[in-house]
This record gives C-alpha cells, structure tokens and sequence, in this order.
C-alpha cells in the first residue's frame, strides 16, 4: 500500500502526495479582518478529546502563530451538549505540551448547564481575556494548536468556535 502524505504550503492550504487518507482532524477555517485573524471551528461531541496530538500529524488543524494575542473567543452551542460535566478549550504546541489546556475556555465557561442549545459563550480562559494589567498574554513562543477536552462522557452536542487573534507583524518582531 502506498503512503499518503500532506503538507501546509506557503498559502495555507494543504498539498497532498498519494492517495489521499480521511480527514480525523477537526475541519477550520482561517479569515482575515485587518490585523484581526479568526480561526473558526465546528465540531461536535464525538471529536471531544481530541488533544495529545502533534500538530505535524495533522495539517487539518490550524496554528496559531507563535508569539500571537488571542483578542477574543465565542463558543455558539448549536444542538446543547448532554452526558457530561463541562468541556475546556486550550492550546497545545507542536510536541502535544500543554501551552495552557484551559487558556481559552475554563470549566466554568464550559458547564454543561451553560452548553444549552443556541447559547453563545465567551471565551474565560487567561489567554482569551485581557491580563491584570489591562495587557492581553501572549501564547508564548511555540504555535499553539487548539485541543478541546471533555470531563464526562458526552452523548450529544454541537458547536462552533471562534477564536481571534492577532500575529505579531514584522514590525512588532
């Protein structure tokens, strides 16, 4: 059997050599307002627990760029989640290191009493809000993939995530 390989081209697409493999990564999306940047994510109860992957395994999930502000993050529940306690939202790096596991989405935020159908949540974690200080907290030096955990074990569910940030420009460098 021939080996499939894929790789993340300058444009931010994905290359593929040989025959192409399925997608388990979690679909997403990249759009750009100025300096702002959004990674968009729909997912749904079976893809929670996804994290401790590397994300040179798969190309599917999107970095946010070392060293970038998160602004902001939303969490629209399309169908509510049911079956489990509470869901977090974070960032691993490349190696599957937690940078923060909770950083965009604490339990708090993600209760399931709060996961109800229709709701829009806003991201609590210390990398979504702004610092003590006023000042937003930079990921750190490592792109940060996004990993969402459960505590529970979810039967139902849907949601999209909206997490927007701004990379640093070669000015800021």
């Amino acid at each position: 059997m021939t080996n499939s390989t894929r790789e993340l081209n300058s444009i931010g697409t994905v290359q593929w050599y040989g025959p192409r493999e399925v997608n388990d990564g979690l679909p997403a999306g990249v759009a750009t307002y100025g300096l702002k940047k959004q990674i968009q994510m729909p997912f749904d109860f079976s893809q929670l627990n996804l994290g401790e992957f590397t994300g040179a395994q798969d190309a599917a999930n999107l970095p946010i760029p070392a060293n970038s502000v998160i602004v902001d993050a939303w969490l629209h529940v399309g169908t509510a989640f049911a079956g489990g306690t509470d869901i977090t939202i974070g960032l691993d790096d490349n190696a599957a290191s937690a940078i923060d596991a909770d950083g965009i989405f604490t339990a708090t935020a993600g209760a399931v009493a709060k996961l109800t159908a229709n709701a829009w949540i806003r991201g609590d974690g210390t990398l979504a809000v702004a610092g003590t200080a006023g000042d937003d907290v930079a990921i750190g030096t490592a792109d940060g993939y996004i990993t969402i955990d459960a505590n529970g074990t979810f039967t139902a569910g849907t949601g999209h995530l909206v997490v927007e940030y701004i990379q640093p420009t070669l000015a800021n460098n």
